[in-house]
C-alpha cells in the first residue's frame, strides 16, 4: 500500500507540472525609470529607448543582454496559460558584498506572449555603491523574434 501511495504521489506531480509553453527569443524594446537614493538625495533616471535581446534555452533558462548589459535567468511558466509566466533575472556584474560598494541588481518581469507578439513587464532592484539604491520599472513589447545567438555566460 505504502508504495502505492508512494507512486501515485510520483505520477500526480509530474501530472500537474507545467507545460514549457512561451518562448522568449528575440529583440524586445521599451522603456525602464528608476528611482534611487543615492548618498541621503532622491534621484531618476530613465531610458525610453530600452532594448533587451533574448535567446531562450528552452528548458527554463534565458541568456539576456539589457542596455547591451550581460544577464542571466530562468523563466517560471505559469500553469494554467502557456502563454504567461514570469522571468528572474540576475546582472552579471553582481556583486554579493554590498558593503564593499560593489554592483548588485536583480530583476522580476511579468511574461505575456501570443504568436511572434510579447510583453515584458516588471522590476529591478540595485545597489550600485555602499551610498544608493534604486528600484527600476521596465515596459517592453517584442519587435522580432530572431535569435540573437547569446550563450549563457556572463562574458
Amino acid at each position: 500500500m505504502r508504495f502505492a501511495t508512494t507512486a501515485w504521489f510520483v505520477l500526480s506531480l509530474f501530472a500537474a507540472a507545467p507545460a514549457v509553453a512561451f518562448d522568449l527569443t528575440g529583440h524586445w524594446e521599451g522603456s525602464w525609470t528608476c528611482s534611487g537614493f543615492d548618498a541621503g538625495h532622491k534621484t531618476k533616471d530613465s531610458n525610453r529607448e530600452a532594448t533587451i535581446a533574448i535567446t531562450d534555452f528552452g528548458n527554463g533558462v534565458l541568456a539576456v543582454r539589457l542596455d547591451n548589459d550581460p544577464w542571466l535567468g530562468i523563466a517560471v511558466y505559469d500553469a494554467n496559460d502557456t502563454d504567461r509566466g514570469e522571468i528572474a533575472l540576475m546582472h552579471c556584474g553582481s556583486d554579493a558584498n554590498l558593503e564593499s560598494g560593489g554592483y548588485t541588481e536583480m530583476a522580476r518581469f511579468r511574461v505575456s506572449t501570443s504568436g511572434e507578439r510579447g510583453s515584458l513587464s516588471g522590476i529591478s532592484l540595485y545597489s550600485a555603491s555602499s551610498l544608493h539604491v534604486a528600484t527600476c520599472q521596465y515596459r517592453l513589447t517584442r519587435v522580432d523574434t530572431v535569435n540573437p545567438g547569446l550563450a549563457y555566460s556572463c562574458s
